[in-house]
């Protein structure tokens, strides 16, 4: 079993190797390419500004591989093997293709892998992942948001079976009734942070009740998306490294930290607008 466990990793490790030589390649290919210029374009296809420090954001950048063992989808995926390809070849649900399809394109819009005019294959990639998930978990079909968490784990690991794998250890084992038809945990989860507030933010909660602000209103897309469309992108990978590895508590953490940060701008706002638009 050791023995099995060794090799796992060394070929674990050597695939991230293999993945940060190509890195590598892709970026100084882009800072060599006009297009990238006027904006610059990170590695995960995201702009930057001329300010933006490329060169820190790329020392704390990596491959995320290791996250397949953290959250247990590296078994999920050897213990099922050609079931991802299976469901693709299988897939005809006509409801779960509709919503996959609306929504390929909301995917991170000002990013250049999900454009309409992309040409490297992310958005189909991202069609096979949302429509097997959607397949494999009849129970819930798809639900929106995870294309947003199922778009950042194909710029981040790149490859669209792991990915696979990855979401079903997130939605059916980190977090099992997320994303079923009724969002029971996340609902729960809601009433938690806004006690969580009210106890740690007293006057910051106080200030957000007086104008109508519930917490479901910004927090709901924060959970749901696990931040994949509120914080920069280094960022959420971050929050992500912890996710896999702790679990759920990670969300409210986050999410308190947030609430922190903004502290002090929420509390100047004195109507609703303002406020929900502090939180985009």
């Amino acid at each position: 079993r050791s023995y099995i466990m060794a090799t796992s990793y060394q070929q674990l490790a050597e695939s991230i190797r293999n993945k940060q030589n190509q890195r590598k390649t892709e970026l100084n290919r882009q800072d060599n390419n006009d297009e990238f210029q006027k904006p610059k374009v990170d590695g995960y296809g995201f702009q930057r500004s001329e300010a933006f420090n490329f060169e820190l954001y790329n020392d704390i950048m990596s491959d995320y591989l290791v996250w397949m063992f953290a959250c247990g989808a590296d078994k999920l995926m050897n213990q099922n093997k050609g079931v991802f390809q299976d469901l693709l070849t299988k897939a005809n649900n006509e409801e779960v293709k509709t919503s996959v399809e609306k929504d390929i394109f909301r995917t991170y819009p000002d990013n250049i892998h999900f454009r309409h005019d992309s040409t490297d294959g992310k958005c189909d990639q991202l069609y096979n992942v949302l429509i097997a998930y959607g397949h494999y978990n009849d129970g819930v079909g798809y639900c929106q948001g995870l294309n947003y968490i199922a778009g950042m784990l194909l710029l981040a690991v790149k490859d669209e079976e792991c990915v696979f794998w990855l979401l079903v250890a997130l939605t059916m084992n980190v977090l099992p009734d997320y994303y079923s038809k009724g969002l029971n945990d996340l609902i729960i989860d809601q009433a938690v942070f806004d006690k969580l507030v009210s106890e740690k933010f007293t006057d910051l909660h106080a200030h957000l009740k007086k104008y109508g602000v519930d917490v479901a209103l910004f927090a709901t897309k924060w959970f749901i998306c696990l931040f994949a469309d509120v914080l920069p992108s280094e960022t959420v990978l971050r929050v992500w490294d912890a996710f896999f590895y702790e679990g759920s508590k990670v969300i409210f953490r986050a999410a308190l930290t947030i609430m922190a940060n903004l502290n002090d701008k929420l509390m100047s706002k004195k109507d609703l607008g303002s406020i929900l638009e502090t939180f985009k």
